[in-house]
C-alpha cells in the first residue's frame, strides 16, 4: 500500500490530469491525496475513472481557489470521517487513519489551521498519518 500527496493547482486541466495519469501509473499508488484541485465536485468522477481510481472524496473550491480530493482503489478499506475546505479525515482498515491536510494561505488564519489540526489530533485514538501543505515556513531566509 502506498500513499501519494500532491499540491497539484488546476487539476481541471487535460495536461495536468494526463501528467497525473503517468505518474500515478509509474508509481501505482493506493490512495491519491490532492489539494489546490481548483474543481468543483461534479468534476471528480470523471477524473477517478480516467485514472482509474474506484472511489473518491472531493470537496469542492471555493471562489477562485482550493479544492481537496482523496481518490482510492477497489476493495481497499477507506472510510472517511470528516472533511472542511483545509482537510479530508480518512479511517484506514479500521486500524489506523489518514488526513489530507491544506493549511490557510493567509498569514492571520494560520493559526486556525493549527486549531483544526490539534482538533482533529484528538478526536481517534489510533496511529495517525498527516500529509499535505501546511503552508507554513519554517524560516524566511535562505541559508
Amino acid at each position: 500500500m502506498s500513499i501519494m500527496c500532491w499540491n497539484y493547482g488546476r487539476l481541471g486541466n487535460r495536461q495536468t490530469v494526463q501528467e497525473l495519469g503517468d505518474i500515478i501509473r509509474t508509481q501505482d499508488p493506493t490512495v491519491v491525496f490532492l489539494d489546490e484541485t481548483w474543481l468543483v465536485e461534479a468534476r471528480l468522477a470523471g477524473i477517478r475513472d480516467s485514472l482509474q481510481f474506484s472511489h473518491y472524496y472531493g470537496v469542492s473550491k471555493v471562489n477562485h481557489g482550493g479544492g481537496l480530493t482523496l481518490f482510492w482503489k477497489k476493495d481497499f478499506m477507506l472510510r472517511v470521517v470528516s472533511s472542511s475546505l483545509n482537510h479530508i479525515d480518512a479511517v484506514i482498515f479500521e486500524a489506523w487513519r489518514f488526513t489530507g491536510f491544506y493549511g490557510a494561505l493567509e498569514t492571520h488564519l494560520r493559526s486556525v489551521s493549527w486549531i483544526l489540526l490539534k482538533t482533529l489530533h484528538n478526536q481517534l485514538a489510533l496511529p495517525w498519518l498527516c500529509e499535505g501543505d501546511f503552508n507554513e515556513l519554517l524560516k524566511s531566509h535562505m541559508q
